[in-house]
């Protein structure tokens, strides 16, 4: 026996009800995104208005760092150590600037801190500069500079850095040192110390000079009276020193001087620079820059001011 089943068929689309179709589904792939449109109109209305934003505050202005001081210039020997505190303020507030020096001071020196997370505009920051010379240094002069670094960019303002490594030379009989820069000579006689530049050095061996005197000259003094360090410098050799044009009290390695200079006067006296330091009650050493005014270079003036600051008590 034949069993029919009976089914419902579907009538071939006309095509009236394909365009229909159609038409639904054109209207459908434009709605479904229309979600996106708040979202468009915020991100459009945000971007113009950060644009009004920036232009009506202008440029912004670019930090400039000034230095507690525009140079640092320090006299040291291989082998020793020595600090100097700094600060260095900026004109606007920055964020995130690291501290560096150039690498040819890389082998000698540190910074502490290195770096800054947040520096408030006018308000001094401290640095402090740490030198480390090692034993084996090469002698001579060495420049560079210390500079503060904002992301990739390198600020213009630096901070100069001179350090002369000079040969440091022990007193015979006293518990001193001074250090004299590397291409001078020495020469020790008992308890007196003289010290010549190149050119002197060749011309006091020349055969045909005659009695041509060093650069400068250390020698002791005894100090029978105990008098203080001013009165001993003006009363010593019949009071030679009391018409000086300049004197000046000093503290050279927590040791009481008083230098006296008469390189402004007309005709002068010799020595046109002394220094006069107590290093015990009853014992002066005398510093002198050799000849009158007109006999001191200017090579000679500026390595005294060395040769001074560069004297220390021995350990």
């Amino acid at each position: 026996m034949k069993v029919w089943t009976l089914c419902h068929l579907d009538p071939p689309p006309t095509e009236s009800s394909a365009l229909q179709l159609e038409a639904r589904d054109t209207h459908s792939r434009y709605r479904r995104p229309l979600w996106l449109l708040p979202l468009l109109v915020l991100t459009i209305i945000g971007t113009a208005g950060a644009w009004l934003w920036a232009q009506q505050r202008g440029p912004q202005p670019q930090p400039r760092i000034q230095w507690s001081e525009n140079e640092v210039e320090v006299i040291l020997s291989p082998g020793e150590s020595f600090s100097k505190e700094l600060s260095f303020t900026s004109t606007v507030d920055v964020d995130d600037i690291v501290i560096e020096r150039v690498p040819e001071l890389a082998p000698f020196l540190t910074i502490q801190p290195k770096s800054f997370s947040h520096v408030p505009a006018g308000q001094p920051q401290s640095v402090t500069v740490e030198y480390s010379i090692p034993p084996g240094a090469t002698l001579g002069d060495y420049e560079g500079t210390i500079h503060v670094r904002l992301g990739n960019r390198t600020l213009p303002e630096t901070l100069k850095i001179v350090m002369n490594l000079w040969h440091r030379l022990a007193h015979p009989t006293l518990p001193i040192s001074i250090a004299i820069p590397p291409e001078w000579n020495s020469e020790v006689h008992d308890d007196v110390m003289l010290f010549s530049s190149p050119s002197t050095t060749v011309r006091r061996a020349a055969p045909d000079e005659f009695h041509v005197p060093p650069d400068m000259r250390l020698e002791v003094i005894p100090n029978l009276e105990r008098l203080n360090i001013d009165e001993f410098a003006l009363q010593f050799t019949d009071g030679w020193f009391l018409t000086y044009g300049r004197s000046e009290p000093l503290l050279i390695s927590g040791l009481p001087a008083f230098l006296l200079s008469d390189m402004d006067s007309e005709i002068g006296r010799a020595p046109a620079l002394a220094l006069f330091v107590a290093v015990a009650d009853d014992t002066v050493i005398l510093l002198a820059a050799t000849g009158h005014a007109v006999d001191v270079t200017r090579e000679t003036l500026d390595k005294f001011s060395g040769v001074i600051q560069s004297i220390i008590l021995s350990d």
